[in-house]
Formats: C-alpha cells, structure tokens, sequence
C-alpha cells in the first residue's frame, strides 16, 4: 500500500511545481457599466509570485495602477488591483486561467459589478539589466562603448562610457525606453559650439542587441552590444580603421606612409609684415546634400581677378565644426577629417 501513495504524492508535487509565466505586457479590451476600458497589465514572476502594474484608459481618462497579492498556481491566476478612480479607492480583484498566449479573467469590482476580459500577452519583458559593450566603425575612427542598463518599475536608466582614440568620456543617455523588444535613447555630444544628439535604436535578442547609432545629419553604423559578465574584461584593442582621425588628435604618418610634399619652409606659418595680404570673404551656397543654405569662407590673393584661373585648396571641417573652423586655430585639435583635398583651377 505504501508505492501506490508515493507515487500519488509524487505526481501531484509534480503537478503543483508547474507554472505559467506570466512576465510580460498583457493588453485587454472590455465593456464595462461605464464604458469601454482598455487595459495594459504589466506584470513581473517570480516562482508563483506576482507583483506589477496596470495602466488604464477609463473615459479618455489614463490611470496607473498597482498589482498586490498575486499569485500563480499551474494555470491559475489571481491578484488584485488599488485604483483610485474620480477620487474613490478601489480595490479590484481579478481571478482566472491562463492558457500559452491568452488569460482569461473574472473582475470583481467591489460590490458594484462583475465583468469578463481576455487579455493577450503582447511582448515579453526582456531582460536587458547589466553592462554591454559594443563597437561602432565611424568616420572618425573606432568608438568603443560600454553600456551600463538598469530596468526600476518599467522605467529605463541608461549610463555609460565611451572611448575615441585612447580618450573616454563618461555619458548619461537621456530619453532611454525599452517597448518590447526595443530599446531606445540618446547621447548629446557638445562638440566644439555645437549640440549633436546621437540617436541610439537596439533590437534585443538572444545574440545581444543589434544598435544602430544615428548621429545627427551625418550618418548611420551598426554593432552588436554583447552582454559582460560581472567581472568580464574591457573591449578588446582592435585596430583602428585609420590613423588620426578621431577628436582631439593630429595625423600622424605611419611607417608605411610617404610624404606627397617636400617639407615647408621653417617659420612659414609665423605671420610676417610688410607683405600684401588677400581677401577673407564669406558667401552661401545651396546644399543639396543637406537641404538647406550653408556657409563657406574664401581666401583670395593680393591682385585677385575674376580673369585669371588659380589653384585652389579646399579644406573641410570635421564633425562638429563650421566654416570659421580653420581660422580659430584650433587646427588639429578639432580635426577629425579632411574629406576633400586637391588642386584645380580657381575662377
């Protein structure tokens, strides 16, 4: 008579330890004496444990709510809800089954009514708490970031660090959200006079997050932030794509790269009098790459004539620059990249 009890008691331990999962966004739609309500319940499990929050559409009206004494048990599920509602608390209790994808309810309002809902999971809510690390090819060479993430009640907080040619720089994202599988915020780079927000848009995976990294009206790149163990190791020094391109730093020639030029003449660029000196002059131009009118300054020798061809030189400011970037003398701190460099006929 013993292994016949056993075996009972076995199978419904068995039986009990299972349990749905129900972390996630539960979105329900239902009539109600007042109206239609619409209903996002976003709840959190821990073994049958079930805590979270609710937001609601009453009449136009938006409500949030939080979820006490829930509990899960196989398929069953019941907790509660503390709505206060045009100046009244309530407390509203929900009971019912759930079956893969759908939770059926019973919504118990006070004494004043009883309605029935369905609510159907949404998305999961993916866990994205901890550091990531990631490396984005740019114009301006390597960038390397390190991605610290913190989920506090649905809210998102974004901090961070990133390094540019052996310089780093400590970031706190603004505006960082995770809808779904979507994670979203942005960095404000202040880059010489000028405000750049760099647009960050990650999609969360098994494989890690896939971002791309939008910086302003300057382009795009994409990466894949890996997560990093508790006392994982830094970015691995990779090469860089190029040699002094990043902020804050001079080019330099490699030892595989030659000189086109001779080298200048000592002192040539020390100013020097009794010299006739040409024109600084700055005109607009119509940008078809960026829609709009930008600027630009030319330099015109002594004696210049509309006559006669010259050679030009065209220098291009980095990121962040402008057309006054050159005369500042903040050359090559604010230089990341000349684009253009070449010699033609001037009219």
């Amino acid at each position: 008579m013993k292994t016949p009890l056993v075996l009972i008691a076995l199978a419904a331990l068995q039986f009990s330890a299972w349990t749905a999962d129900l972390t996630g966004s539960w979105k329900a739609e239902f009539n109600t004496q007042i109206g239609t309500q619409k209903y996002v319940f976003r709840l959190k499990q821990e073994g049958t444990s079930l805590t979270g929050k609710a937001n609601a559409e009453i009449g136009g009206e938006k409500y949030e709510s939080k979820l006490k004494e829930g509990k899960v048990d196989g398929d069953a599920v019941s907790f509660v809800e503390e709505l206060k509602f045009q100046g009244n608390d309530l407390e509203i209790r929900y009971k019912g089954t759930v079956s893969g994808k759908e939770m059926r309810l019973n919504r118990q309002v006070g004494d004043f009514a009883t309605e029935q809902l369905v609510a159907k999971l949404d998305a999961p809510v993916v866990d994205i708490a901890g550091q990531w690390q990631a490396e984005f090819e740019t114009q301006v060479g390597l960038q390397k970031y390190r991605f610290n993430f913190q989920v506090n009640d649905g809210k998102v907080i974004a901090k961070g660090t990133a390094e540019t040619d052996g310089q780093k720089r400590d970031i706190e994202f603004k505006d960082a959200k995770l809808a779904g599988d979507t994670l979203t915020f942005v960095e404000i780079r202040q880059i010489q006079d000028r405000e750049i927000a760099i647009e960050f848009t990650g999609k969360v995976g098994d494989k890690g997050i896939q971002f791309t990294r939008k910086v302003g009206e300057f382009g795009s790149q994409q990466a894949v932030a890996a997560r990093v163990a508790a006392a994982g190791p830094t970015p691995s020094d990779r090469p860089q794509a190029g040699r002094g391109r990043g902020f804050g730093g001079p080019i330099e020639l490699g030892p595989d790269d030659k000189p086109v030029f001779p080298n200048p003449p000592e002192d040539f660029d020390k100013a020097r009098e009794g010299i006739e000196h040409g024109k600084v002059e700055t005109v607009e131009y119509d940008s078809r790459s960026v829609g709009n009118t930008r600027k630009a300054v030319v330099y015109t020798p002594p004696g210049y004539s509309a006559d006669q061809k010259y050679p030009v030189l065209y220098l291009l400011h980095g990121i962040g620059g402008d057309e006054n970037e050159w005369r500042r003398g903040d050359i090559p701190k604010s230089f990341s990249t000349i684009s253009s460099l070449k010699r033609e006929p001037f009219r």
